[in-house]
């Protein structure tokens, strides 16, 4: 069994903390779970439910067969949600996740009336678009965002810990400008989930959205609303063994309790649709951030995150996949130059047409290549025979290798004769 005890707040000198322990008799582990926000947040965080606990360790539980047990009270409506829909879709899509119970009281009342509306910016493409939609002067009165979000729960590094937490606060800071500019506070949410769910077999994917939306849930006196940025359009809807966000669609509004409603934005909207639509918006120029660099140097990628990080003076290094990706897209669309100053884009000048080749042939395995297919198709753009030439040798790189040692060889040969 997973025993979840009573939260409680306790202030410490680096801040704020909302503290439950977690028990784990399977795994044989005992830890105090904690989330902790900035003093002036203390007031705002939520010690009279666990609903943030048990979202978090709900996956923890299921993958190795364990029944939860919640020494608080849980909102009713996410108990409900997560017993008649959320487990039986989990068990169906993710391999050995077995339905269990959880034994909580079921809090009926609204404890809360969070007027806040809380949104992820961490400047990317899918949050960047999720704040555009929901900042935009025609929101309806009550749900436009009031708040940046910005957590440290997996996202910007799992494995590393103590550099996934370099990464948070390296990530409010660069933030603080944007933040102003648009005149709203940054709530950033630190925590050790990471440790959590270390050497448990679940893996990022297996968790994001839990782990993202209990620090939303932590925050419960504070938002009454919070928008959690899509990652796929409902049309790439898939029971998904590995990655929890490819069913977003059918669960992610089911997380809401009965103090905070959480909005799916922008399911509607592919990666492309997405920054076609940012990319309306003249701010973006300044401050779109969708880099992996770095991301990639605090985990398993490492040598080849800090490769990439060498020499970049700019938000984005210009060489990773998802900022190609970025450019590619922008470049279809004829925005790219307007990019220029956040986005090193020599790399993928020199590149073009060895990425689009590889777009092309790797279309039918990849979610986001077949976008990019489908926009090169709707521009009326025909690949040049330098693509074609590439697109050849990417289906058959041995006769790759064959034709560079035939050129080695000519070259060779030629040097020797003018000689």
């Amino acid at each position: 069994m997973i025993t979840i005890g009573r939260p409680y707040i306790e202030e410490r000198e680096e801040g704020a903390f909302l503290i439950a322990s977690v028990k784990d008799d399977v795994r044989q582990r005992e830890m105090e779970v904690w989330y902790s926000v900035n003093k002036e947040y203390g007031g705002y965080l939520c010690d009279k439910l666990a609903d943030a606990f048990l979202l978090l360790v709900l996956q923890l539980g299921m993958s190795t067969g364990q029944d939860i047990k919640v020494e608080a009270p849980v909102s009713a409506r996410l108990l409900f949600n997560l017993e008649n829909t959320v487990q039986p879709l989990f068990a169906k899509a993710l391999p050995g996740f077995q339905h269990i119970k959880i034994e909580a009281a079921a809090e009926t009342e609204t404890l809360y009336k969070g007027m806040g509306v809380g949104c992820c910016c961490s400047l990317g493409v899918d949050s960047f678009s999720s704040f555009l939609k929901h900042f935009s002067s025609d929101v309806i009165e009550g749900y436009r965002v009031t708040h940046l979000t910005l957590f440290n729960s997996g996202q910007l590094g799992y494995e590393d810990i103590a550099g996934a937490e370099n990464k948070f606060y390296e990530t409010v800071r660069s933030l603080k400008p944007f933040a102003d500019e648009v005149g709203l506070p940054i709530v950033a949410v630190n925590s050790n989930l990471n440790s959590l769910f270390l050497d448990s077999g679940l893996t990022i994917l297996h968790t994001f959205v839990n782990r993202t939306l209990s620090c939303a849930m932590a925050l419960q006196p504070l938002f009454g609303k919070y928008v959690f940025s899509s990652s796929y359009s409902v049309e790439q809807f898939e029971m998904s063994e590995v990655d929890e966000s490819h069913m977003e669609s059918a669960y992610v509004p089911l997380f809401s309790t009965n103090n905070m409603e959480i909005i799916l934005s922008n399911p509607g909207m592919t990666r492309v649709e997405k920054t076609k639509f940012l990319s309306q918006f003249p701010i973006t120029t300044k401050y779109l951030d969708v880099c992996w660099a770095s991301q990639m140097a605090y985990g398993k990628w490492k040598d080849a995150g800090l490769k990439l990080l060498e020499g970049k003076t700019k938000r984005n290094c210009g060489r990773c996949n998802k900022c190609l990706r970025t450019m590619f897209t922008l470049d279809l669309l004829g925005r790219l130059e307007a990019y220029e100053g956040q986005f090193h884009t020599e790399y993928y000048k020199a590149h073009k047409d060895e990425y689009m080749a590889k777009v092309l042939v790797n279309k039918g395995d990849n979610i986001f290549y077949e976008e990019l297919k489908e926009l090169i198709s709707s521009t009326g753009y025909k690949p040049s025979s330098k693509v074609r030439h590439k697109i050849f040798f990417i289906k058959h790189p041995y006769i790759e290798k064959v034709y560079k040692k035939t050129r080695k060889v000519i070259k060779r040969l030629s040097k020797k004769i003018n000689a």
